[in-house]
């Protein structure tokens, strides 16, 4: 078994920091996993992305041009990524995006599911910053097979010198998307 996932968006979205967590989340649940990491000169406002891929074997090869799942968090994101997902694939976005999904020529054999993110982020967590992590929530349900009792270790380990609130701000924000995703 092998799945092969995008993380995209904009840069200072939390995007490789998400991709980062869905990585270690699958690594603590007992399987073969590979990070990888891109982004551009700019950094914050230019393109980031990462990809992970999930694997019970070893992971040979850590690029992804056709995910099997595809994590969208920016209108820049949707357009590069939306059209390389594979038929039978899924696609996260955020539910203020689908005017831009509905114009993109995604197949119709592409799962979307369209999250309320944003409203989530900044209803729940008092801030649009977490957008992200709750998409990270969505994808760990989308994916199954991941051991959900281990995210709060992973944010031990990621936010190891953030505080208590941000920690559990971040633990919120990834339950908040499992439960959005159903």
């Amino acid at each position: 078994m092998e799945k092969r996932v995008i993380v995209a968006g904009t840069g200072g979205q939390g995007i490789l920091t998400g991709g980062q967590v869905l990585a270690l989340a699958i690594a603590a649940s007992g399987y073969e996993v590979s990070w990888a990491p891109v982004y551009g000169a700019e950094q914050r406002g230019g393109v980031a992305y990462c990809s992970v891929v999930m694997s019970t074997d070893f992971v040979s090869n850590p690029i992804v041009e056709k995910p099997d799942l595809a994590v969208l968090a920016s209108e820049g994101a949707l357009k590069t990524w939306s059209g390389r997902i594979k038929d039978g694939g899924s696609l996260i976005y955020d539910a203020g995006l689908t005017d831009t999904v509905d114009r993109l020529l995604i197949s119709p054999m592409v799962e979307k599911y369209a999250v309320p993110a944003l409203r989530i982020a900044n209803e729940k967590c008092g801030s649009e910053r977490f957008m992200v992590m709750i998409m990270i929530g969505a994808a760990i349900g989308k994916i199954g097979g991941i051991d959900v009792g281990c995210l709060s270790d992973v944010l031990n380990t990621i936010f190891k010198d953030g505080s208590p609130e941000l920690l559990r701000l971040n633990f919120l924000s990834l339950q908040e998307g499992m439960a959005a995703i159903g």
